[in-house]
């Protein structure tokens, strides 16, 4: 049953552009009059990934190839970074479908098989799974049923009295039917998906709606299974963005600015036109790069290009940090997004307040930018590592001018995503060189290129205010946030024919960041509150980090959560049980702090010299809470235990769901002890990781992983995890020496108690 799908292209206009990252509720809010828009700013902070729809095909066959041999190649639009999106989504499919998951390979659709580049193929937000889950299996459940419909026709019986099991459709009781006489036994009582799809002279047709299978009788959701990546990753045959190649390919590198934002204002090719192994010297408006038959030439010869820039920041540290910082006299500066109650009234002068900042950051993952075009016949086929095909479409198109529709976009694995992977820097240099030069060309950027000339997590400083009656209730909060922007600079990052104007439309509409203000809902019930939002006008992009506002804002709220405990003189866990609503969704987040308690032995303290700090986060859909053992050692802190407990709802894959885990926690504790990037004279000083440390293995703690809750539907796992770790840290810190840590990277000299 195969369908050819390479001309298929889902109607994607531009007019899709300014929704990336939004949402189908963000749709809504864009036809909506001035109240709706008000009354959607003051809601910005709950706005979660789950809230998310993903626009599916109707053509249910779009999904999976279906062989004579009883194969299974499910085509999966979300791409593989590491997160194992491959193997849920196959599991999905699979179940619904009742497929023998030993005959199931995963492969990775492109930008015109059928699916929607820009929403369905976008992987972001820890929500592939909460948007695909329903549409995978309804798809899954209408292509069994037509298998079903023809193998009763085949068979001679009613659908009904057909069973669907392991990629068999045979007849209910046919093994006991057929001992009953040779005439059943010479009867043809059951096929296999291969053996109804051999009889090639026939159209499989499918129902438009197909009931979906009862959670009891699941086979594969819920259970661990090997990923469908593993065997080519372990032989080394997984393709990435940087092992991209077709034949007769060349290399790209090209001419970077001294300072970020400089531009390019004129470009002679020098010495590097007769330079060996050179093609092309390509220099555009703005643009100035190489062609080479290896990619060591291509580099040593674009420093041969003789270029003046223009422009630009000088900016120093000092200048950004004294751009984000809240001024002392501005007690609620900012665009309000969460509000309840009056808070103002309910904050006397001198209530109790408490500032936090956390710093600049890179992504940090293992492979760096990269992309290969090629351009036959005004079609451009392009091979990199993106998160967003869509978006990879867009940023080609307005940089050499083709629709795109001319354009088809393959995705490659991933070597870590985590927000920078939108496909559009490296894919983008490729198109411009391939297209002046006529080759086809990979570009692929040096580490250096990536820690200096890519775009950063924002800065943040947050401030917090509140007042707690004697009982340890919470009567009043104000938390205001100050940070750069995450989503709305991406208009000058995707589409340079806008340059910044997606950014201040967003502004103007919304009035704030949503991946700024990305786990700032505030989950603890108080009478009065507001979340205020105040942007940086920062000269250095900053755009998506792994969680986007997740671990800034879990930081700031939690540690100060800690802080109102102390106050109050109440135990850190009593205190936020104490403080939490009887909703369903307080209910789900006390039900993981008793059993992080439980877990973690909370009140014991079994080595001398450590302490535990306990912090939270709802995100996605998903509660999380974290316990961390610490110690203190000449004035450095070492993380010894993390205890994690998480309701994620149903857990496709749970052996997955607990590597997302441990790798979000890892990342957030590199972030939390380690990572800061300072700026000098307008570039990052950091160049490599001799300059920027990463948490190594020996620093990692062991980190124990627990789900609870379940239930129907399934939440975000990708992110969430990585909010609680910083504050949980610091938290244990406090409880150990007294001293409390506001900033990241947390360092004690930077610190008062």
């Amino acid at each position: 049953m195969k369908k050819d799908t390479s001309q298929q292209e889902p109607k994607s206009p531009l007019r899709r552009k300014i929704l990336f990252g939004i949402g189908a509720t963000g749709a809504v809010a864009l036809i909506g009059g001035g109240v709706a828009f008000r009354t959607l700013r003051r809601s910005l902070a709950e706005f979660g990934a789950e809230d998310q729809k993903a626009r599916v095909p109707s053509d249910h066959l779009l999904w999976c190839e279906i062989g004579t041999n009883n194969e299974i190649t499910l085509f999966i639009p979300k791409t593989e970074m590491g997160q194992g999106i491959h193997t849920a989504l196959a599991q999905i499919f699979a179940d619904e479908l009742c497929a023998d998951w030993k005959t199931v390979t995963a492969k990775q659709a492109h930008s015109k098989h059928g699916f929607d580049p820009f929403s369905t193929m976008f992987s972001n937000g820890s929500v592939s799974v909460i948007t695909l889950y329903e549409p995978a299996r309804k798809a899954a459940a209408c292509v069994r049923e037509g298998l079903a419909a023809k193998a009763a026709q085949m068979l001679g019986v009613p659908r009904s009295e057909l069973l669907v099991d392991n990629g068999i459709i045979s007849v209910k009781g046919f093994e006991k039917n057929s001992a009953k006489s040779a005439e059943k036994q010479a009867k043809k009582q059951s096929l296999s998906f291969g053996e109804i799809i051999a009889d090639k002279k026939f159209t499989l047709e499918l129902p438009d709606k197909a009931e979906l299978k009862p959670s009891s009788e699941f086979s594969l959701i819920g259970k661990n299974v090997k990923r469908v990546d593993f065997q080519e990753k372990i032989a080394g045959k997984a393709i990435y963005g940087y092992d991209a190649r077709v034949p007769n390919m060349h290399y790209g590198a090209v001419a970077r600015p001294p300072r970020y934002g400089a531009v390019l204002k004129s470009a002679e090719a020098g010495e590097a036109a007769s330079m060996p192994g050179v093609v092309k010297v390509v220099i555009q408006d703005g643009f100035a790069g190489i062609v080479a038959t290896t990619r060591t030439k291509a580099r040593a010869a674009v420093k041969k290009i003789i270029t003046k820039w223009e422009g630009g920041t000088f900016v120093q540290q000092a200048e950004l940090i004294k751009t984000t910082t809240i001024p002392a006299n501005a007690a609620a500066e900012g665009q309000v997004v969460q509000e309840r109650g009056n808070a103002a009234k309910h904050l006397p002068e001198g209530s109790y307040s408490a500032e936090y900042s956390t710093p600049y950051a890179v992504h940090a993952h293992l492979e760096p930018q990269a992309g290969l075009v090629e351009i036959k016949d005004g079609k451009v086929h392009v091979h990199c590592s993106t998160q967003g095909p869509g978006l990879t479409q867009m940023a080609i198109s307005s940089a050499i001018d083709v629709s795109t529709d001319d354009i088809t976009v393959y995705p490659c694995y991933i070597g870590g995503g985590f927000g920078r992977r939108a496909g559009l820097d490296a894919p983008k240099e490729a198109a411009i060189l391939a297209k002046a030069s006529g080759k086809p060309v990979h570009v692929g950027w040096t580490r250096e290129e990536e820690m200096k000339y890519g775009f950063y997590r924002p800065p943040t400083h947050q401030r917090l205010q509140a007042s707690v009656d004697a009982e340890g209730k919470i009567q009043a909060l104000r938390h205001t946030i100050s940070s750069g922007d995450i989503l709305f600079s991406m208009g000058e990052l995707l589409y340079e024919k806008w340059g910044s104007r997606l950014g201040d439309t967003l502004v103007a509409t919304f009035g704030a960041d949503v991946g700024t203000l990305a786990g700032a809902a505030l989950v603890y019930n108080t009478p009065n509150m507001e979340i205020l939002y105040r942007r940086a006008d920062l000269p250095i992009t900053t755009g998506p980090w792994r969680g986007l506002g997740l671990l800034p804002n879990t930081f700031a709220r939690e540690s100060f959560m800690d802080e109102l405990a102390k106050k109050a003189k109440i135990d850190p866990i009593e205190f936020r049980m104490k403080n939490l609503p009887d909703d369903a969704t307080g209910k789900r987040i006390k039900a993981a702090l008793q059993r992080a308690a439980d877990k973690a032995e909370w009140k014991e303290l079994r080595e001398y010299g450590r302490a535990k700090g306990v912090a939270l986060c709802f995100s996605a859909g998903t509660v999380v809470v974290q316990i961390a053992e610490v110690s203190v050692e000449q004035g450095t802190i070492k993380v010894h235990k993390v205890h994690a407990v998480v309701d994620a709802g149903l857990v496709v894959n749970p052996n997955g769901a607990a590597a997302q885990t441990q790798g979000a926690i890892t990342m957030g504790l590199s972030s939390t002890l380690l990572e800061e990037l300072t700026f000098k004279d307008g570039l990052a000083e950091a160049s490599n990781f001799d300059s920027y440390p990463l948490l190594t293995l020996s620093q990692t703690p062991r980190i124990e992983v627990e789900f609870i809750g379940g239930g129907e539907k399934p939440f975000g796992m990708g992110e969430p995890p990585i909010g609680p770790i910083a504050a949980a840290v610091a938290n244990a810190v406090f409880a150990l020496n007294g001293k409390r840590l506001r900033s990241l990277p947390l360092r004690f000299e930077a610190e008062k108690s």
